[in-house]
């Protein structure tokens, strides 16, 4: 599934900038892989449950 837009809130946006290089090219690449396929396995997607409930998550941690 191929994602169009993503929501980036403003403290992700402000911790972004406190990382190092290194770690912020890790990130980038992690969102175009999100981009092209939020179900790749190297994001380790998986469904929420509770409230969340039938919405999914994706692991771009770096």
């Amino acid at each position: 599934m191929k994602i169009t837009s993503i929501k980036v809130s403003s403290h992700y946006k402000k911790s972004f900038r406190g990382l190092s290089s290194h770690i912020q090219r890790k990130a980038i690449l992690r969102i175009k892989i999100f981009r092209e396929n939020s179900l790749d396995p190297r994001l380790r997607t998986h469904p929420l449950s509770g409230k969340e409930n039938g919405k999914m998550v994706s692991g771009l941690v770096f």
